[in-house]
């Protein structure tokens, strides 16, 4: 990474905001029809993340509730070693991670404590991960 002197901060969480909603506004998408049916509803929430260099900033959080469960996607920060973002994922079953790869929308899925489990991030994945979190 550049030094921090040659690094515009403020375009670069800007570019993270700007991420996290595509996340959000793809995963609105797939869930598209499911809302339409009533079968899935969402809620956004807000977070506050500080983070060096960036200063404090708001970011836009996501709730899905379906089959009387809860996936909580919630935004932990830009500045993370070995990727450039990152979204943890809350079910009763366990706790996920998306990881910013440095490709422009590209999201790897991970587990958080095994670590087995390396998915690139798309509908097909995402779906197992929705049915796998409310069975």
């Amino acid at each position: 990474m550049e030094s921090s002197e040659n690094v515009d901060w403020t375009e670069v969480r800007e570019k993270w905001l700007q991420e996290l909603n595509q996340l959000y506004k793809t995963v609105e998408e797939w869930l598209k029809e499911p809302m339409e049916e009533q079968l899935v509803s969402i809620v956004w929430t807000e977070h506050t993340i500080s983070e060096e260099n960036l200063g404090t900033y708001r970011a836009l959080g996501l709730k899905i509730f379906v089959k009387m469960k809860q996936i909580e996607f919630i935004p932990i920060g830009r500045l993370i070693i070995g990727a450039q973002g990152r979204v943890d994922i809350f079910t009763d079953k366990g706790d996920l991670m998306l990881l910013k790869t440095g490709n422009e929308h590209e999201w790897i899925l991970k587990e958080k404590k095994r670590g087995g489990l390396h998915k690139k991030w798309d509908e097909k994945t995402f779906v197992e991960m929705m049915r796998w979190a409310v069975a």
